[in-house]
C-alpha cells in the first residue's frame, strides 16, 4: 500500500516538473524576441531592488 502512494505522489512532482520546464522554455522565446528596452526596464528594477536592500540595511544598523 504505502509503495503506491509514493509512485502516485512521485508521479505527481514529475508532471509538475515538466510542466514548469515546459512553461519555462515557452517563455524564454518571447523574452528574446522582445527589444531591448523591455530588457533594461526589468534591470532597472534590479537596481532599484538591491538600492531598497541597501537603504533599508543601513536604517537597520
Amino acid at each position: 500500500m504505502k509503495n503506491k502512494i509514493v509512485w502516485i505522489v512521485f508521479l505527481i512532482l514529475l508532471i509538475i516538473l515538466v510542466g514548469l520546464i515546459t512553461i519555462i522554455f515557452l517563455l524564454l522565446p518571447v523574452s528574446n524576441e522582445t527589444d531591448h528596452s523591455t530588457k533594461t526596464s526589468s534591470y532597472n528594477n534590479i537596481d532599484n531592488i538591491q538600492q531598497l536592500i541597501i537603504e533599508t540595511k543601513k536604517q537597520l544598523i
